[in-house]
């Protein structure tokens, strides 16, 4: 499936997303841990579960942790790929895709009108496109 830039630069808000719900896991699942005792012989009793949910809830969290830190790098990859553009193009796009700011927040912030930073965002986006989209 071929993205257009700002389907691309668009994953970051869905990758952040996904690392908060990961990490909302783990604290669960660590709270869950601390709150799990292990059976001595007199407590045990015949069950079809699990026979160590203290190991199962650490599995857990490192399964989920992986799971952050190849979410995060994924990130960390995009915004390299921004760094490679004209500083204001990068810029523009890094305050859009990455802090999540409005047009009119960045004019603000870089002291411009919103109609030149539509236009650096659109440059932005052609020039990202033609680096790093259309190659296959």
């Amino acid at each position: 499936m071929a993205y257009t830039a700002d389907e691309y630069l668009g994953q970051v808000r869905l990758i952040d997303h996904k690392i908060a719900n990961y990490k909302y896991q783990i604290d669960n699942l660590r709270l869950m841990a601390i709150g799990t005792t292990c059976p001595t012989d007199a407590d045990r009793v015949k069950s079809s579960g699990s026979q160590d949910p203290m190991g199962n809830l650490v599995a857990k969290i490192a399964d989920l942790s992986a799971e952050v830190e190849n979410l995060f790098n994924w990130k960390m990859s995009i915004a390299k790929k921004l760094e490679k553009l004209p500083f204001k193009q990068y810029n523009v796009l890094y305050q859009r895709y990455f802090m999540f700011k409005t047009l009119k927040e960045i004019a603000d912030d870089m002291d411009m009108s919103e109609s030149n930073i539509k236009k650096i965002k659109k440059k932005g986006l052609e020039q990202f496109t033609m680096q790093f989209i259309d190659k296959k």
